[in-house]
Formats: C-alpha cells, structure tokens, sequence
C-alpha cells in the first residue's frame, strides 16, 4: 500500500469536506461512490445519522488512484 496516497486521501477528505476524525475512522471505501462523486458518512449530528456529501473532483481522484486494502 502506498502510505503517502492514502494520508493525502485522508487530508482531502479532512480538510475539503470538513468531516471530523470519527467520521473518517467509521469510512469504509464501500461507502465512496466515484460514479455519483458522493461519500456516505455516518455519525453526523449526534452520531446515529447516515448523510451522503459531494465531493470534489479532486478528491475522488485521489480516492480512485490510491489502493486501499485490508492488508
């Protein structure tokens, strides 16, 4: 996995999406549509609430291009 590709995803999502760390440790690359360009994230408000965002066309690239595994 590269490491760095993965951070930059992570900073992308941080910083241009306002989301905060807990939201970013419950994602799961399942919830990343590249087709619609969204991101289902949970734990908004008070944490039991699903909501969908856009996101920018910068950061679904640097979504698609990093390799995400289990590993």
């Amino acid at each position: 996995m590269c490491w760095g590709k993965r951070d930059y995803a992570l900073l992308r999502l941080l910083w241009g999406n306002a989301l905060r760390r807990n939201e970013i440790s419950q994602l799961s690359i399942r919830d990343f549509d590249p087709a619609s360009k969204t991101l289902r994230i949970f734990g908004k408000g008070r944490g039991t609430q699903a909501e969908t965002i856009d996101l920018g066309s910068a950061t679904v690239q640097v979504i698609g291009f990093s390799n995400f595994s289990n590993n």
